[in-house]
């Protein structure tokens, strides 16, 4: 019997526009000077207790808040993507020493912005790829594209465990700032959402790496309009129900625990817990579930007060801290994932 696919390398990058928490309230209060002194008292207290320190922007944090069109925001979208996602793949096939023609199939997940080629058709010209190369990009599924990424490679890997997959999360949510729409909604998102851009390589390794066991989704009957976007014409307008952690918080263990009973395996069991950080209320959610077990979620919060809700991208991101710590063998990990639909999904990791 093969050995499962192993995530062997994940490189990441955020653009270059740092924005602190302090830039941002203050280039909020200029945005909301014209609403009432509720909803600006409200609104200050979004930002300062989001649990976002800093977050980074493919504009100046001056531009970010400025009215744009979805025509200009889609540009520099595709500009801007394309640029760093090569940036991205480039650094993680450094990492995994492999060359671009070793990529048998490249997934390209990102919810903000369109583009038709899509990601992955540029990356392919840009890089050199293998003109028989795999393509499959993973769009409209918000920030789940990470996490659903996984599943996807290793259904691809079962089938062609000899082979290599790419898996390129890369989002500029601070381009889906709506700068005429003061929903609260609109608020808490402009107070979270970071740009970032991963890419893992997964394929056979005889390292130590994270070895993919099994995985799981689950999509929530009649909760499509719980999270995700509304086209407008001034671009992608923000959907976000206030229910969402209490939900997540309702199902996380009954969700979990046949992914985990399949493999002999409890809650206790897992090590690492790479977990979407959609928003500090979900965060809290899950913590308070974890902590009887005398688990905790140091690499979640740490990516989501260093660089914010960066969609589909931020599991990456965490995965990628946690492969840098020192792991052992035989360690356990999980990667879930939280997204429109209402879904989940979770990867199964053990350290071999």
């Amino acid at each position: 019997m093969k050995s499962p696919p192993k995530v062997i390398a994940v490189s990441s990058l955020c653009p270059p526009n740092e924005c602190p928490r302090d830039d941002v309230i203050a280039l909020s209060r200029v945005w909301l000077q014209e609403q009432s002194d509720e909803v600006r008292s409200k609104a200050d207290r979004i930002f300062a207790r989001a649990g976002v320190d800093k977050r980074y922007s493919a504009l100046p944090l001056e531009e970010t808040f400025s009215l744009k069109t979805l025509d200009e925001t889609n540009l520099l979208y595709r500009e801007k993507l394309v640029e760093y996602a090569e940036t991205a793949l480039r650094e993680a096939l450094d990492k995994a020493n492999l060359n671009p023609i070793d990529i048998d199939c490249l997934i390209t997940t990102s919810c903000t912005g369109y583009m038709s080629p899509s990601l992955d058709a540029f990356l392919i010209n840009r890089l050199g790829l293998k003109p028989d190369v795999q393509r499959m990009p993973v769009t409209e599924m918000g920030c789940i594209g990470g996490a659903v990424g996984l599943v996807y490679a290793e259904n691809y890997l079962r089938a062609y465990p000899d082979r290599y997959v790419a898996l390129i999360s890369a989002e500029l949510t601070t381009l889906t700032f709506q700068h005429d729409d003061f929903s609260w909604a609109n608020i808490v998102s402009t107070a979270i959402f970071g740009d970032g851009i991963a890419c893992a390589i997964l394929g056979p390794s005889t390292q130590l790496r994270p070895a993919i066991l099994g995985s799981r989704m689950l999509h929530f009957p009649e909760t499509t309009d719980l999270l995700g976007f509304n086209l407008s014409s001034r671009g992608f307008q923000m959907v976000l129900s206030e229910l969402l952690p209490s939900i997540i918080r309702k199902n996380f263990l009954s969700f979990l625990e046949p992914l985990l009973a399949d493999h002999g395996l409890q809650v206790q069991d897992i090590d690492h817990w790479v977990i979407h950080p959609g928003g500090k209320k979900i965060l809290q959610s899950i913590d308070l579930i974890l902590r009887p077990y005398g688990k905790a979620l140091d690499a979640c919060w740490d990516v989501f007060s260093s660089k914010g809700n960066m969609s589909s991208a931020t599991v990456l991101f965490i995965l990628q801290q946690v492969m840098e710590k020192n792991v052992l063998l035989g360690q356990k990990g999980i990667v879930l994932g939280i997204g429109p639909g209402l879904t989940l999904s979770a990867t199964l990791l053990e350290w071999r």
